[in-house]
């Protein structure tokens, strides 16, 4: 039986409409399929040291951002005085940030970098695995996360190279189209996603467009959503990965 890992760092926040659908949509779609699924609420640093290991399916969910040059995704884990020490001493490393950046009087949540995985993932530790990608930014540099996630034995690595809002409704859409679909390959389940209604995005239909590029980002195609100041991609890695299949 394969499985699935679906980890929701935002649950607990029902004004987000998004992660509630994906919620009461994902499970049940990979469970009609006969996926084995498991569903985190609580990531912290402990849980990332080891859990995405064993997986076919790793859906995250969790919030991203680039600063020191590095990208990082943030954990549930909230720095306080008695873990201090510990994750000073770690920093040392350059994998863990104690200071995501946030607002004064705000908590300040404990961030990864792909050090991170580099340092306590063995090799073929992720084996075969696809994994969505859902923290804005994620895979901007893609010697960060999605090198590494590959290098650790990831098959493919699908996630977003900017600022975004629509990342878990179309991660959504795209692993439903993978499932549904009979034969259905990584590249034919984006192209799919020309045709999608608005509101399966939260947002106007002439936001959105598709661009399949000849020589797009890390020589793959991409999903791009476009406004005055943003453009993101969606993007896929390695090339090769366009002939995944779920099944």
């Amino acid at each position: 039986m394969k499985k699935c890992l679906i980890i929701n760092c935002e649950a607990g926040l029902p004004h987000r409409k998004d992660v509630v659908n994906c919620m009461n949509v994902l499970p049940l779609a990979f469970i009609k399929y006969n996926f084995e699924v498991k569903i985190i609420t609580y990531a912290d640093i402990e849980f990332f040291k080891t859990g995405l290991q064993g997986y076919d399916v790793i859906f995250l969910i969790t919030h991203g951002k680039v600063f020191n040059k590095k990208s990082w995704i943030l954990t549930n884990e909230v720095l306080f005085c008695h873990n201090k020490n510990k994750i000073d001493k770690e920093c040392i490393d350059d994998f863990i940030s104690p200071d995501y950046g946030t607002k004064e009087n705000k908590p300040k949540f404990l961030a990864i970098s792909h050090k991170f995985f580099e340092k306590y993932y063995p090799e073929n530790s992720l084996q075969n695995s696809l994994i969505y990608f859902v923290p804005c930014c994620g895979l901007k540099h893609k010697s960060h996360f999605a090198k590494t996630f590959i290098n650790k034995g990831a098959k493919v690595v699908i996630g977003w190279d900017e600022i975004h809002s629509i990342g878990i409704d179309a991660g959504v859409e795209l692993i439903r189209n993978l499932l549904y679909r009979k034969n259905c390959t990584l590249q034919k389940a984006i192209n799919g996603m020309k045709n999608a209604p608005a509101r399966i995005y939260g947002c106007k239909r002439n936001d959105l467009t598709i661009d399949i590029l000849e020589e797009p980002i890390y020589k793959g195609n991409t999903y791009v959503t476009t406004n005055e100041k943003i453009r993101a991609k969606l993007i896929f890695y390695p090339y090769k990965s366009r002939n995944y299949k779920i099944w």
